[in-house]
């Protein structure tokens, strides 16, 4: 009877062990912390238009708003000033990569940006429209 029971302990260690072990890598590694985006953000651009060539916007040409963040998921809008033209108000909605510094936008009426958190007041981004007429930019934005 106790070689029974000194078996059933056993196995009972055994099993517990085993249910104490790491769960193996799948080598990529979550962000550690969020970058909070909400706020103004403000800067320049720099592109290439189909129509127009080669594309230079100042300072204070290119206004970002982050409405709502929620984890990595944010929204907000984003206002243009071309050549002090009408402004150009867009709604956009984008992501935080896992890494805690790649972002992902997709805007509305079409065209997406990917980009960088440089730092908890700077991000740049490079906007991209395969439409008609194409066109690229980088854009580069401070915390205001």
């Amino acid at each position: 009877m106790k070689y029974l029971i000194f078996v059933a302990i056993l196995i009972v260690a055994v099993l517990l062990a085993g249910c104490t072990t790491a769960a193996p890598s799948t080598g990529t590694t979550p962000a550690t912390g969020t970058t909070d985006l909400t706020g103004n953000w403000t800067g320049s651009m720099t592109g290439y238009n189909q129509d127009s060539g080669y594309i230079s916007f100042p300072a204070g040409s290119m206004k970002m708003t982050v409405i709502n963040q929620t984890g990595r998921v944010f929204s907000g809008t984003m206002v243009f000033v071309e050549n002090n033209g009408p402004e150009k108000t867009v709604t956009f909605a984008g992501v935080i990569g896992r890494d805690g510094k790649t972002l992902t936008f997709t805007n509305e009426g079409g065209g997406y940006d990917t980009g960088s958190i440089i730092s908890d007041n700077e991000l740049e981004l490079v906007y991209a429209s395969d439409g008609t007429p194409f066109s690229i930019t980088i854009d580069s934005l401070k915390r205001v």
